[in-house]
């Protein structure tokens, strides 16, 4: 229940005292930056189907264009959560002329087809 709430990864006790003690690592790695980027672009594109009111029944293939190394490695690293989570057959990094998007201060070119 703790870590769903507080939205963390992983909790470690120690039980050395009856008291309570807290402590946070709060280091963004470039793989927790990655996987919040491709939660927010499972946000972006789930919002995009129900803009095109597509149903949960409908594949799509998704398309996106960026220059930026974190949308990059996102796409490689977590594209099959991304399209698990989206209802894409595919993803693929590639010059489009979609909705123009900024995430985590990156531009983003985002098309879906069914």
């Amino acid at each position: 229940l703790i870590k769903d709430e507080l939205n963390v990864k992983e909790i470690i006790t120690i039980d050395e005292t009856t008291d309570l003690v807290v402590e946070f690592d709060t280091v963004l790695t470039p793989e927790l930056e990655q996987e919040g980027t491709a939660r927010e672009l499972i946000r972006k594109i789930n919002s995009l189907r129900k803009k095109e009111q597509l149903t949960i029944d409908d594949r799509i293939k998704i398309s996106i264009f960026s220059e930026s190394e974190l949308i990059k490695n996102t796409i490689i690293n977590f594209g099959k959560d991304i399209t698990n989570s989206t209802q894409a057959d595919e993803i693929n990094l590639e010059e489009n002329t979609g909705e123009e998007l900024i995430i985590k201060e990156q531009k983003v070119k985002l098309t879906i087809v069914k």
